[in-house]
């Protein structure tokens, strides 16, 4: 129960760039999608806002994988540092549903979370 419970800790929202990143990406996309949505409806101000939070939404969700897997990496490091196998203790990933490489999903695929934690283990043992 430790490993789950301490994976859960690792601080995935506040590593470096994070939030920014998200903010930048938000507002990218809520520009992008509120032009085209301006263009195609010839300004409509409700098309327009509709275009802005589907953008942001879309934005935000860009890089939601990527901010996983960093925090796998982190959580790994964390793990080991503990005295914790932090190998041993992505099984985990392998007994809970696996998210899949969905469009605008927000967890990256179990095995995808898995190989992180085999490569940055395998860096720390390494060293």
């Amino acid at each position: 129960m430790s490993w789950p419970l301490s994976w859960a800790m690792r601080p995935h929202t506040t590593l470096p760039g994070h939030i920014e990143r998200a903010r930048q990406n938000a507002t990218l996309g809520a520009q992008v999608l509120a032009s085209a949505a301006a263009t195609i409806s010839g300004g409509d101000s409700d098309a327009i806002r509709a275009g802005q939070q589907l953008g942001a939404a879309i934005g935000r969700q860009s890089f939601t994988k990527d901010f996983e897997l960093e925090a796998d990496a982190l959580g790994t490091i964390i793990a080991y540092r503990a005295g914790y196998d932090p190998v041993k203790g992505a099984k985990f990933f392998s007994r809970i549903p696996d998210p899949g490489n969905r469009f605008l999903g927000t967890h990256p695929p179990n095995a995808a979370r898995i190989e992180t934690v085999r490569r940055v283990a395998a860096g720390l043992q390494g060293s």
